[in-house]
Parts: C-alpha cells; sequence; structure tokens
C-alpha cells in the first residue's frame, strides 16, 4: 500500500511540474530533491513524462500544440515564398490567407470544449506556430528544372533529351501542374500548321523553345522577343504557349519590372512570363532582366510581407511592335 500511495504522489507531483516545466533534466532535479522513493518513478520517467504531457496538452492545450494538431490534421499544406501552399495531388498552389486562417480557426473551435477561447490573438498566435511548423525553404520550390509536372504524372528529362514517367511527388515542390494529364499519343495540329506558315527554321526554333517553357532550365540564357506589325502571328505564338502553360505562365512586362519593384511576384512559380505591348522606349532595369534571363537571384517583395531572395526559371517572351532601345550598348542584352 505504502508504495501505490508514493507512485500516486509521484504522479501527482510530476503532473504538477509538467504545467510549468517540460525539460526532462530539470524534471528529473526537481524530483530527485522531492522525499519520495526513487523506485516509484526512477525508472519510468521519461515515459510518464510523454504520457502526462499528452494528457496535459489534449486537456489545455497550448498555441503550440494547437498548430501541431492542426499541421496533423492537414498534411497537404505547407508554408514558403511568402505563402500559404496546399498541394492538390498534382502540384503545390498558393492559397489565400483567408482559407488557410478559416482552416485554422476550424482547428480553435473545435478545441472549445478543452478550454480554448477562439480569439484573433489565438488565432495570430496559432498562425505563427503553423508557419514555422510548415516552413519550407524558398530554394526548396522548383528546385528541380528537369522535371515537367502534369496533372496525373511527372516527367523526369534526361541529359539527352529522353524522359521517364512516374507518379507526382509533393516532396517535388512543384508549383502549378501543366492543366492537363501525359498523353504521349496527344496531337496538335492546329499548332503545327501555324508553325509549318512560318517556315522550317521558325518552326523548329519555337518548338524547341516551346519544349524549354515547360522546364524551369534558364541554362541557355536565352529571352524570345517578337516584333513586326500587326497581325504577323505575334500573340498567336503566345495564345498557344498560354494554351499549355496554364498558370505555369505569368504576365510581366518591360514596364512593370521597370515601374516597381513589386511586380516581380509575377516571375515566382513560373515558367514562362509575357507580355504583349507596342511600346518603343529605352530598357530600363536591364539588369533584372538579364538576372531573369540567366535565372540569377532576384529579390521578391509582396507589399506587407517579408522580401526574400528566389530564382527565377521564368522565360521571357515579349510581343511588340518595335525592337526597344537600348542605353548601355554593353548591358548583355
Amino acid at each position: 500500500m505504502r508504495t501505490g500511495w508514493l507512485a500516486e504522489a509521484a504522479k501527482a507531483l510530476l503532473t504538477a511540474i509538467l504545467k510549468v516545466e517540460r525539460d526532462p533534466e530539470i524534471i528529473r532535479q526537481i524530483m530527485g530533491e522531492a522525499e519520495l522513493d526513487p523506485s516509484v518513478w526512477f525508472d519510468r520517467l521519461d515515459e510518464a513524462i510523454v504520457e502526462i504531457s499528452d494528457r496535459l496538452d489534449r486537456a489545455d492545450p497550448t498555441h503550440d500544440v494547437l498548430a501541431d494538431e492542426f499541421a496533423a490534421a492537414n498534411p497537404d499544406m505547407a508554408y514558403g515564398q511568402g505563402r500559404f501552399m496546399r498541394y492538390d495531388g498534382s502540384s503545390w498552389e498558393p492559397i489565400a490567407d483567408e482559407e488557410a486562417n478559416r482552416a485554422m480557426l476550424g482547428t480553435l473551435v473545435a478545441a472549445k470544449d478543452r478550454g480554448v477561447k477562439p480569439t484573433s490573438y489565438v488565432l495570430g498566435s496559432v498562425a505563427t506556430f503553423v508557419r514555422a511548423n510548415l516552413h519550407v525553404p524558398d530554394d526548396r520550390w522548383d528546385a528541380n528544372p528537369n522535371i515537367i509536372v502534369t496533372r496525373d504524372k511527372t516527367l523526369d528529362i534526361a541529359p539527352d533529351g529522353t524522359y521517364s514517367v512516374r507518379p507526382n511527388d509533393p516532396e517535388d515542390y512543384a508549383r502549378d501542374a501543366l492543366p492537363f494529364d501525359f498523353d504521349p499519343a496527344a496531337r496538335c495540329d492546329v499548332w503545327q500548321t501555324f508553325l509549318w506558315m512560318l517556315g522550317p527554321d521558325v518552326e523548329g526554333f519555337l518548338q524547341e523553345y516551346a519544349g524549354l517553357c515547360l522546364t524551369a532550365d534558364t541554362s541557355y540564357e536565352i529571352a524570345l522577343w517578337l516584333y513586326g506589325p500587326r497581325g504577323s502571328g505575334r500573340s498567336t505564338v503566345i495564345e498557344g504557349l498560354l494554351a499549355m502553360l496554364g498558370a505555369r505562365a505569368g504576365r510581366l512586362s518591360l514596364r512593370d519590372i521597370a515601374e516597381s519593384r513589386f511586380r516581380l511576384p509575377a516571375v515566382v512559380g513560373k515558367t514562362c512570363v509575357y507580355a504583349t505591348e507596342g511600346i518603343s522606349e529605352y530598357i530600363k532595369a536591364a539588369d533584372t532582366i538579364i538576372n531573369i534571363v540567366s535565372g540569377e537571384p532576384v529579390m521578391i517583395e509582396h507589399k506587407g510581407r517579408d522580401a526574400y531572395q528566389y530564382r527565377p526559371g521564368a522565360k521571357i517572351i515579349w510581343a511588340m511592335n518595335d525592337l526597344p532601345q537600348l542605353r548601355d550598348q554593353h548591358s548583355g542584352l
């Protein structure tokens, strides 16, 4: 009976300690200073710490525990590049902060029977822990330039141009899959007819450039500027690429780059950026254009969010009536 009483006393003491302290070494020190027989608690202390801590967390969860519960219930979510992301079975897509907050609020509401009071402060605090728990480093996103992700399959491109097919994998951290299933027998008769009308040299180049736009590979350091009169097929080329790339294409013009540093987020997660503009002016921010073309790091700034460094994988295709002018003939463009 005496031993049983001591065991219950040890459990009660350990429970009281765990409400304010979770460091096993400090807990062991406090228990050792108590007037308790070590034989009833010493050997199984680590196991008891885990068991009682788990019970306390479930009964009165702290904000970090609520964040852990949210992460466990949402294995398809991650946080990176200043955004919450959700994996849809094909690729990762950014979601609105409001959607992420609504999901976290659901976790808080579900914990009301355990004493949690959902408030904006608690939601903000839990969100901070969630971002830390789910964080994926910025350089992990779209880090493999040699894969092409479709809705149902991923193509691994070998150096010799051949490819192998495998299931999609969230660990690729690929953003925005192509908007179709992989079909090696698919035809593109309209596109082929259009290219044929341009002549064999142009046809071969545009077809190869379109293939390059499927990947995040910038090793060729090439941009495509289409210029000429209206009706010369410039917009048809761009529309063809947009139909193929879907969300992998984004709009970014010379004027965007020159006028605001907040326009560069348009390159994030894209393998092609485009614009159709009829301006004829001097190029500004040539260094930024060169960085995009060569895949060199650029700073991405969102209003109200921390800036981060990003290595773009987007190819540029711009259509214009006339070629823009260069102030510096030695800029590298």
